[in-house]
């Protein structure tokens, strides 16, 4: 049988992520586990997995595991499915709702489509690198369509989103600094908590994969 291991980060979408991160949190057999992750990352049935030799599902964890460990350049627009999405153009001009939902949504793994569905939107005008996108109305319309997206772009845009945050909140007196202080005095340490989660998850994915090899 012939499959396919991405050799880059974006070649893995958000969707394969999530199930790996809920995989890698159940209490499985570890040959099991190693073969569920090869099917998730592979696209093949676990039928299909099971039937791998041990050594061979080993060493493509490793390539994984290789693959998770790259750095993720920050994306601000691409392309799915024949609509293109960009990023939030102005963070100053957050709205309440946006900064609310996106707290909410990245505190969980499981979650993160719903946050990309706030960071992300459908672009409605583009002039070279200055565009324009949808008004936020929730994320019910995008969020099962961001499962789809590459994970580097999605964890990318998440350190971002919070190292602006600290930015802005240290740095100038804008309306996400009096709207961040307004909403978050009680969870002072959630974005740096949520931010190291973020990267201790990935790394955590890899470390995981070698594991399982060993």
């Amino acid at each position: 049988m012939t499959i396919t291991v991405p050799e880059k980060l974006n070649e893995i979408t958000l969707r394969q992520y999530i199930a790996f991160d809920k995989a890698n949190s159940e209490d499985a057999d570890k040959d099991f586990l190693l073969h569920k992750l090869l099917s998730i990352f592979t696209g093949i049935t676990m039928k299909e997995a099971l039937a791998f030799p041990l050594e061979d599902a080993e060493d493509i964890a490793t390539e994984i595991a290789n693959v998770l460990g790259q750095e993720a350049k920050l994306q601000r627009t691409f392309e799915m499915g024949g609509v293109k999405f960009g990023m939030i153009p102005d963070f100053t001009t957050l709205t309440l709702g946006e900064y609310v939902d996106l707290e909410e949504y990245l505190r969980d793994t499981q979650s993160l489509n719903k946050a990309m569905a706030v960071l992300f939107r459908p672009i409605t005008k583009q002039y070279k690198d200055l565009y324009s996108i949808e008004p936020y109305n929730g994320t019910k319309e995008n969020a099962d369509y961001m499962l789809d997206m590459p994970v580097g772009i999605a964890t990318s845009s998440v350190v971002f989103f919070y190292r602006l945050g600290k930015e802005l909140l240290l740095d100038s007196p804008t309306y996400l600094k009096s709207l961040m202080e307004k909403e978050t005095i009680q969870h002072k340490e959630t974005s740096q908590r949520n931010t190291d989660g973020l990267l201790q998850s990935i790394a955590f994915a890899k470390e995981t994969l070698l594991n399982l090899k060993r």
